[in-house]
């Protein structure tokens, strides 16, 4: 194989892999303050017609959550306005954080793989 086909073997084969990649959704939709603990913050997505953005997900305590993504941007959050595991709020996925550095502490909690960026709406 010579050097313009495997360039264009590997171009192609970029852009579909691109191509797959989620995407945010970009209207609001309701979601859940599920559980939080030092910048680690599972959602729960209430909107039927988003539920594959998130996952169905048990802990090692078995217990299981359904819809739930965790958030990678805790710094665009602020938790102690929301309480946990009952305020419903409206949300929408955002493609990159606002904020990129905020202190938070070294505690771990469990949180399911799947991980988007979020903005609250008011």
């Amino acid at each position: 194989m010579n050097k313009l086909s495997t360039f264009i073997i590997v171009v192609i084969a970029t852009l579909l892999i691109r191509c797959e990649k989620e995407q945010p959704i970009t209207k609001t939709f309701k979601a859940k303050f599920v559980a939080g603990m030092c910048g680690q913050i599972i959602i729960e997505i209430l909107d039927s017609n988003y539920y594959d953005k998130g996952m169905n997900w048990t802990n090692s305590s078995g217990q299981l959550y359904h819809h739930v993504f965790t958030v990678r941007n805790p710094c665009d959050l602020n938790p102690s306005t929301l309480n946990v595991g009952g305020d419903i709020f409206d949300c929408v996925l955002i493609a990159s954080p606002d904020k990129t550095n905020c202190i938070t502490c070294l505690a771990y909690m469990e949180t399911p793989p799947k991980t988007w960026n979020i903005k609250v709406k008011k």
